[in-house]
């Protein structure tokens, strides 16, 4: 009887132990479980907040991308403008060699009319001059012949 107790005893000792053991394992597995819940809930919330982050960087690179985009098209407009100015440039230049030439002649024409014109002043100076000295000596032959 007292081994059947002994054995009893044991038993009732190693059930405790075991159920001991089995509530630390439990408490164990529970803060464990504990432990996992706030690990995945702050992994969540970084996630989250990575998340965030995503977007915003996605929505300034859209900006950026439509931003270049504009430039872009800014500077084929520019671009556009430049052929055009550049052309119209040489249409001007074009024109000003030309009226160049013109006022050019036109002051070939204008020298060769006021040389002419100074050589038909000088003939009739010379003509004025020879019809004074004929009148003269007209004059003259007048006196000497009363």
């Amino acid at each position: 009887s007292r081994a059947r107790q002994t054995q009893a005893d044991q038993q009732k000792a190693l059930v405790d132990a075991l159920t001991n053991q089995v509530a630390k394992l439990k408490l164990n597995q529970t803060k464990n479980e504990g432990k996992t819940i706030t690990q995945i809930t702050k992994a969540k919330k970084e996630l989250k907040e990575a998340l965030a982050r995503i977007e915003k960087d996605k929505a300034k690179i859209e900006k950026q991308t439509q931003d270049l985009k504009n430039a872009t098209k800014q500077r084929s407009n520019v671009t556009q403008q430049l052929r055009v100015v550049s052309s119209n440039l040489k249409e001007t230049q074009a024109k000003l060699a030309e009226t160049e030439r013109k006022r050019a002649k036109g002051v070939e024409i204008l020298k060769a009319y006021k040389k002419s014109e100074e050589e038909r002043h000088k003939k009739h100076l010379a003509k004025e001059a020879q019809l004074q000295a004929s009148f003269m000596t007209a004059k003259s032959g007048l006196k000497f012949s009363s």
